[in-house]
C-alpha cells in the first residue's frame, strides 16, 4: 500500500513539474500557468507551444498580475520594469519578481 502511496505522489509530480517553468517569446519572458490561472490573473496566454511538455490547458502567461502586491510579474532586470522587484509575490524561479510600475507589460 505504501508503494502505490508512493509510487502515485511521484507520478504526480512528474505531471506537474514544469508549472512555474520559465518560457519565453522574443524579448518576453512568462511561466508556464493552467490557462485558467493566466486568465484569473490578468495574464497574456495566447501564444501557443511555448511550454510543450506541459498539457493543453497550460501555456506560457506572460505579465500576469503579483499576487497579494500590485503590480506585474517580470524577469528580474526586464528594462520594460520602471519601478521597483519586490520577491515572493510571482509563481517561478526567483529572477521571476513583482515590478511596481511596467511600461510595456
Amino acid at each position: 500500500m505504501k508503494f502505490v502511496i508512493a509510487l502515485l505522489s511521484l507520478l504526480v509530480s512528474f505531471a506537474t513539474a514544469y508549472i512555474g517553468e520559465l518560457c519565453f517569446n522574443g524579448d518576453a519572458s512568462g511561466t508556464c500557468e493552467l490557462t485558467s490561472w493566466c486568465a484569473d490573473h490578468h495574464g497574456s496566454d495566447s501564444i501557443v507551444g511555448l511550454c510543450p511538455k506541459d498539457p493543453n490547458d497550460v501555456r506560457c502567461c506572460f505579465y500576469p498580475d503579483c499576487v497579494g502586491h500590485s503590480g506585474k510579474c517580470d524577469i528580474l532586470g526586464d528594462l520594460g520594469c520602471v519601478g521597483s522587484y519586490v520577491a515572493g509575490y510571482c509563481p517561478g524561479p526567483d529572477d521571476y519578481e513583482c515590478c511596481t510600475s511596467c511600461e510595456d507589460c
